[in-house]
């Protein structure tokens, strides 16, 4: 039985959340959000409106002037997240070059779907001479019925009939629950006692406390107001965001089940898996536009009772979630399979003695295999793990280095830093800003170094000796 309330506040409730991870991608700058949104917003059409719409790449590569075309409906679509007029003016003139060269969209409907709740900037533009948009010979353009947004896609949801479009919210459900990190579970979840919120909000409050230098300061030097976005090593790619990397494997990524992140010592792992789990939980434009609809557990490894002896893997997860025994474990964790996944601290976790015959590589394909379903996040510093072993198992993986910081970077952290209430000494700041790379690796260019080195008294001795240096600041 199609239940009609539901499924309307899961739409809503879904674009709300898809608006939130648009707007964290431009927040961090990152521009290929259309090319992900464009393959959601021809389901929608095709559920909503019965068009039949395919990627227009997919006809010509690097198509110009629309994104989306419907051959047999003589529809196309440009996919946008700008809400500036000039962009569909842009988008005009080049569809004018286009019907110039040939005439095969000829009659076409052009629409524009705005990826933001509201588009009422480009809507109600009316030009230098008030007749709004000028539309190519040949291509059929109604500003007032042309431009969608959310809320266009919202407003038809409402509109559909329990009865007279039921085949329309039945397929609008099944979208749904296939994409359940945007418009949520299937059913409300009921909490159950366990470790989980403890944990993430021991790394949250980590986020806003202040750093251990300031505890009896009054300068509000926290993590959140110093925090600098980490650069990573791909091979795939250049050195880009990390959030970049790590939106792209939670929204897109198809077949890698899990995202190991390597980094150095004192190289920021956990205090980004402290950004992640504040975000998450103030469920801010940030922690949407990560999670979505997710939800997060967050396992420092070495907190897990891993025995062979007395305690398997399976059987330390399943106190960890908090079930009593393992038939309420078998029939309950389904709740779980929405969830996103960080085990921070592999390389902790193979320090330890103590958990058993298994080598780190098998208890981490042993969680695997309890989350066969959910996307993995594992933090550890390099050479700690084999992943020739992990190879030979049936998932795919993914790794990426965490870099040391460049001088883009350390500028960004002593401007918050200084913004924080503190002065940095200018023959601190100098060597920090133009230090030698190669010579300062792992010593002044981290971010938990620069933290120690502008409490260390810069003496001459120790510009010039890195060891003396290094003794210094961690001593």
């Amino acid at each position: 039985m199609i239940n009609r309330k539901r499924i309307i506040d899961r739409f809503n409730m879904g674009m709300s959340i898809f608006s939130y991870y648009i707007n964290f991608n431009r927040i961090c700058n990152l521009h290929d959000i259309n090319i992900e949104a464009e393959s959601f917003v021809s389901d929608i059409c095709r559920i909503l409106y019965g068009w039949d719409l395919k990627n227009a790449n997919t006809i010509s590569f690097n198509n110009s002037g629309y994104d989306l075309i419907s051959e047999k409906d003589k529809i196309i679509i440009q996919v946008t997240s700008t809400d500036k007029s000039a962009k569909l003016i842009h988008t005009l003139k080049t569809l004018e070059t286009v019907m110039r060269k040939e005439s095969d969209l000829s009659g076409y409907t052009l629409y524009f779907v705005i990826l933001k709740p509201k588009a009422d900037e480009s809507s109600k533009y009316m030009g230098r001479e008030n007749v709004g948009y000028v539309c190519p010979n040949g291509i059929v353009f109604n500003q007032k019925k042309n431009i969608y947004d959310f809320s266009t896609f919202i407003e038809k949801v409402r509109g559909l009939s329990e009865v007279a479009d039921a085949d329309k919210m039945g397929s609008l459900d099944a979208f749904m629950n296939n994409n359940r990190s945007l418009f949520g579970p299937f059913e409300p979840e009921v909490p159950i006692k366990n470790n989980i919120d403890a944990c993430i909000k021991e790394y949250a409050d980590n986020f806003c406390e202040k750093l251990f230098r300031h505890l009896y300061k009054d300068a509000e030097v926290t993590l959140e107001r110093v925090f600098v976005q980490p650069e990573i090593y791909d091979s795939d790619v250049p050195s880009r965001k990390l959030v970049s990397i790590l939106g792209n494997f939670l929204w897109n990524e198809k077949e890698t089940r899990i995202l190991f992140i390597e980094g150095d010592a004192a190289c920021g792992k956990s205090s980004f898996i402290s950004y992640l789990c504040y975000h998450y939980q103030q469920a801010d434009e940030v922690g949407r536009g990560i999670f979505l609809q997710g939800n997060l557990i967050c396992i420092r490894l070495r907190d897990l009772e891993i025995d062979e002896k007395e305690y398997t893997v399976e059987e330390s997860i399943r106190d960890y979630l908090g079930f009593s025994n393992d038939n309420d474990y078998i029939e309950n964790k389904i709740r779980f399979d929405n969830y996103v996944l960080i085990l921070d601290g592999a390389d902790e976790l193979s320090m330890l003695d103590g958990y058993g015959r298994s080598s780190l590589e098998e208890i981490l394909e042993s969680i695997r295999r309890i989350f066969k379903r959910n996307k993995i996040i594992v933090t550890t510093r390099p050479q700690y793990i084999e992943y020739e072993k992990l190879r030979k198992s049936t998932f795919k993986f993914k790794v990426v280095r965490m870099q040391h910081f460049d001088r883009k970077m350390r500028e960004e952290w002593i401007t918050k830093y200084e913004k924080c209430g503190e002065k940095i000494p200018l023959k601190t700041k100098d060597y920090i800003l133009n230090m030698d790379e190669k010579r300062a690796v792992g010593v002044a260019d981290t971010p938990l170094a620069l933290y120690l080195l502008v409490a260390c008294e810069m003496r001459k001795e120790l510009q010039e000796n890195i060891w003396a240096l290094y003794h210094e600041i961690f001593t």
